[in-house]
């Protein structure tokens, strides 16, 4: 009977000491990045590089982290739209993002000229387009789909 009520008592204790855990810093390890307050916008749409078979059209994307919590390394996958037509799909990677950050980023896009058309003709020609990234992005487990859009009327 003592015996049961040691072990009693002594099971109750580790219990009391170990029930506060899951709140501890260690449970927010597990927790994903705030990869949904990601905001990402155009800067600059540059002029492009022409090659013999396809040219690189250098977009500048700026990626802010308004969340109290890094984004770890971004990576994904998008398209790029010009006056509503899809011209080319590229990924990306970003290096972390602290809390506050601001960053601007370099994507070169290679276009080939077989998947150009009128949009692109109409951009190099003119100078008028709308550019639209439709984007798949993750980071530290978790996910988000994304557009970004600019023009320059």
């Amino acid at each position: 009977m003592r015996r049961r009520r040691v072990l009693q008592t002594v099971g109750a204790s580790g219990a009391a000491l170990f029930s506060g855990c899951g709140s501890t810093p260690l449970g927010s390890l597990n927790s994903k990045p705030p990869l949904g307050k990601l905001d990402v916008s155009f800067t600059d749409v540059r002029k492009p590089d022409f090659g013999v078979t396809s040219l690189t059209m250098p977009l500048i994307l700026e990626f802010h982290n308004p969340a109290g919590q890094a984004i770890p390394d971004i990576s994904g996958d998008f398209d790029l739209q010009v006056n509503g037509e899809r011209i080319a799909t590229d990924e990306l990677t970003i290096n972390k993002l602290e809390p506050g950050e601001r960053t601007p980023h370099q994507v070169d896009v290679l276009v080939k000229y077989g998947n150009t058309t009128d949009a692109v003709l109409n951009l190099l020609q003119e100078g008028a387009f709308a550019a639209t990234l439709d984007m798949e992005l993750n980071a530290g487990g978790a996910s988000r789909s994304l557009v970004v859009s600019t023009s320059n009327d």
